[in-house]
């Protein structure tokens, strides 16, 4: 149920109070509400609305195209609202709450080898043990940093992204992990390399969620992508233990034959 508007006002019902639409009337009136309303006009509610008030800025003979996007975009707005990929709230894909209670890592006390969070006197990770476990005298890689810790909250954002198709995640995601590059990593304007997924997980969720998640790192870093590496053969990480797991990252970062990165 939801309250009729007409030009902007909810329309009275003569009793004191508001018509109300009901099944098919009311989809309709949420399309049209969902079509006319301008996206951003509700800072609470941010995918409300659309983006067809920006037509104005396309090339006339891309409009159509454009629209049809936008009004699609919005259809399935209305249709299927937005949620929140930890708490299922509808409005946003991450909503205020669910965002400020991840588990965000102190880069002071976090691990500057391996990133874990709190390594930075004794690591956990890559300690000389757990490294010669892995038949290593240290990490095979300078530095990483991670954004938050692995837990429930973010193994559901992991979840819908990969495997529940909500490829718009890859974006918040990387607004996350944006401000954890430290400005000595960006000083000779990298390549951002995406680690492919194998054949078979493209197939099974209909996009690789490294490349897409590589570009939206790209895009807030102002860098470019390097897509040097060759799809790996492997199996799903999800059931394996923690030596099968180190045992399955082999072959994952093979080059493609003549690739090369941009330059710097």
């Amino acid at each position: 149920m939801t309250a009729l508007l007409r030009n902007g006002d909810y329309c009275p019902d003569g009793m004191g109070g508001f018509r109300q639409a009901w099944g098919g009337e009311e989809v309709l009136e949420r399309v049209l509400f969902q079509l006319t309303a301008r996206r951003g006009s509700f800072p609470l509610l941010p995918q409300v609305g659309s983006r067809i008030y920006l037509l104005g800025r396309e090339k006339p003979a891309a409009r159509g195209t454009v629209g049809a996007g936008y009004a699609a975009e919005a259809l399935a707005e209305t249709l299927w609202p937005t949620r929140c990929a930890v708490c299922d709230e509808p409005g946003e894909l991450l909503c205020g709450p669910c965002r400020l209670g991840l588990p965000y890592i102190d880069w002071w006390r976090a691990c500057p080898r391996c990133g874990a969070p709190f390594g930075r006197v004794q690591c956990s990770e890559c300690n000389d043990v757990l490294m010669s476990v892995a038949g290593r005298d240290e990490p095979p890689f300078d530095a990483c940093a991670s954004a938050v810790a692995f837990d429930d909250a973010a193994a559901r954002i992991v979840r819908t992204w990969k495997d529940a198709g909500e490829r718009r995640l890859a974006g918040a995601m990387a607004t996350l992990m944006a401000p954890m590059a430290p400005p000595s990593w960006l000083a000779d304007h990298p390549c951002i390399v995406p680690v492919p997924a194998t054949a078979a997980a493209r197939r099974r969720r209909g996009f690789d969620h490294g490349e897409e998640l590589a570009q939206a790192l790209a895009d807030r870093l102002g860098l470019a992508v390097a897509p040097v590496l060759a799809r790996p053969r492997s199996r799903d990480q999800r059931a394996l233990a923690r030596r099968d797991r180190l045992a399955n990252m082999e072959g994952r970062f093979i080059p493609l034959p003549g690739a090369s990165a941009f330059p710097s």
